[in-house]
């Protein structure tokens, strides 16, 4: 999260502009745009987030196939379905191709679901659910927009109070025709995100299980461990 309220953000931005006002009305709006270019340049650990539902089911199979999710999501990365010993990682299924195999998935038949597709932010199950079961959705969303409405709200980007400043005044600026300015604040910003990104990319504690990747040490209850798939007799 940021530390700035929307209120320091647009006063940090007056004190730049030389403490005009007549841009007010204008602020909270380009704030945003700054968020969310700021969002699509990287994928900030920060908007990952687990999302958990449980699939529709009512019995009637051409309805239970959908399952929306909220419509800040970007995309998802990984989808579990729960269900004790039968819990099991969900296939992800292109479009087309999906289109072309299951062009109808309620047709063929009804049970545990283990694939699926994303239509935006609406998921489609195959085998459509013949019962209510929890998922566990992994992805990475779009941060929330500021409103005037909310003065104390912070960012959801963690600790790029300062990006938001420096890039919303380039942009500003840039929209006043004044680009020698706008160009300064730009390149204060870019420094900026570059840093971010090499902060972000450093994994120090990053480690892989046992089985993972080529590891040899197996411990003694090894078929107790789900990382484990096969153990070598040699």
């Amino acid at each position: 999260m940021g530390t700035l309220t929307l209120d320091n953000i647009k006063t940090e931005m007056r004190a730049s502009l030389g403490g005009r006002t007549d841009l007010d009305s204008r602020l909270t709006t380009v704030i945003n745009l700054a968020q969310m270019r700021i969002a699509r340049k990287h994928r900030w650990e920060e908007l990952e987030a687990l999302y958990t539902n449980t699939t529709a089911f009512t019995s009637t199979p051409a309805s239970d196939k959908f399952l929306a999710l909220p419509a800040n999501v970007r995309d998802i990365y990984s989808v579990r379905l729960i269900d004790g010993s039968n819990s099991r990682k969900l296939t992800r299924v292109p479009n087309r191709t999906w289109d072309k195999r299951l062009p109808e998935p309620e047709y063929y038949a009804t049970g545990r679901p283990t694939l699926y597709t994303l239509r935006r932010n609406i998921m489609e199950l195959w085998k459509v659910p013949d019962a209510a079961y929890s998922l566990e959705a992994f992805g990475i969303f779009w941060p929330a927009t500021f409103s005037d409405a909310t003065p104390t709200a912070v960012s959801d980007l963690d600790q790029k109070d300062d990006m938001l400043i420096t890039l919303s005044m380039s942009w500003t600026l840039m929209t006043l025709k004044n680009k020698e300015e706008a160009k300064y604040w730009w390149g204060v910003y870019a420094n900026m995100m570059n840093d971010s990104v090499n902060e972000e990319i450093e994994k120090p504690d990053l480690d892989f299980p046992v089985g993972l990747k080529g590891g040899s040490e197996v411990g003694g209850n090894y078929y107790q461990d789900p990382f484990v798939k096969s153990v070598s007799t040699e």
